[in-house]
């Protein structure tokens, strides 16, 4: 049950549990699937020195991933203090069933799984090639319409872009995200890349039997900056402050550089402050950088004429035998 009461409109009655499904029937009618945010990597019990609330009072050396030289201690795969163990049968079993509940009683569409590569780590913490939890979840009757999309990475170096567990997750394209974004910003010697991102990355996916639909394309999400930040801003670590806005982002390094991926640093390329897109060579000219380049290299333009690819890009997207679902992921994605 959410614990976010602010969007109940009755949360003095407890009625979370039932004003639920009747807001996801009215996101239905308007044709808005509901995407589950899970987390099943970490609980908020943190480290050793964490409050004990459930798990830790009930089945801490199950629950939990706990250094085996001193069980006192946890295995910190999520960078958050602790580390669900999911694949004990206990909390396999346990997974399974909260996410069966989400489908049969509350009727939601699917299921995003934060930092899902630690579903792939075993009772020992290291990567399986076959984690059960994983695989039940992709077998399971009941959430056979579900979809599962996985962060296919943790906090402790586990990177599994393009070669995840089973065949029907799908996981965020991580790499997808930062050549986009990098190639936005005006980073150059990324047009091959670009490429092979917009052609279904078949450099990441084809060799392992996935598919352009196993990628979920993406540009920004819940952490990091915007994009439009991305381009108007520069972060100045000396001071902690931002160009473009002075007193306005007034932060302190050590938090900024906690917020997303430390590679993805804004830059403003020397023009400052909020988007001015009349002002030629100011980066708000990016994205619409992207889009002409994306025309160039055979996508669509709005009058429904086709540039042909060039044969740098016909090289690198040909193989996928999928150009077409690569386009569309990409375009339904960025929509």
């Amino acid at each position: 049950m959410p614990r976010e009461s602010s969007y109940c409109v009755s949360p003095e009655q407890g009625a979370h549990i039932r004003e639920f499904p009747r807001h996801g029937q009215g996101l239905h009618q308007a044709g808005i699937a509901v995407i589950l945010d899970t987390v099943f990597n970490h609980t908020s019990e943190g480290n050793h020195l964490g409050p004990a609330i459930n798990f830790k009072g009930l089945c801490n050396e199950i629950a939990y991933h706990l250094v085996p030289s001193d069980r006192q201690y946890y295995m910190d795969y999520s960078g958050c203090g602790n580390t669900v163990n999911c694949n004990h049968p206990v909390v396999h079993k346990f997974i399974v069933e909260c996410l069966e509940f989400w489908v049969k009683q509350m009727h939601v569409d699917g299921f995003r799984f934060d930092e899902g590569s630690i579903l792939s780590r075993g009772v020992d913490g290291a990567p399986m090639a076959h984690p059960p939890v994983v695989w039940s979840i992709e077998l399971n009757e009941s959430l056979l319409d579900a979809k599962v999309i996985a962060e296919a990475w943790d906090a402790a170096g586990l990177y599994q872009i393009g070669y995840f567990p089973g065949y029907r997750w799908a996981e965020w394209n991580g790499r997808f995200r930062d050549d986009i974004r990098r190639f936005v910003r005006g980073d150059p010697g990324l047009v091959g890349a670009v490429a092979s991102r917009i052609g279904g990355s078949s450099d990441i996916y084809q060799s392992s039997g996935h598919l352009p639909i196993n990628s979920i394309n993406f540009v920004t999400c819940h952490d990091g900056f915007t994009l439009n930040d991305l381009v108007s801003y520069k972060l100045e670590a000396q001071r902690g402050q931002w160009r473009g806005e002075p007193g306005r982002h007034q932060r302190e390094p050590e938090l900024e550089l906690r917020d997303g991926r430390g590679e993805r640093r804004p830059e403003h390329r020397g023009i400052a402050g909020p988007p001015n897109p009349q002002l030629r060579g100011h980066p708000a000219a990016g994205p619409r950088r992207a889009h002409d380049s994306l025309r160039r290299r055979g996508a669509p333009d709005p009058e429904g004429q086709t540039t042909m690819p060039t044969a740098r890009t016909t090289r690198s997207v040909g193989s996928t035998g999928a150009c077409s679902r690569g386009m569309a992921a990409c375009c339904v994605s960025g929509s």
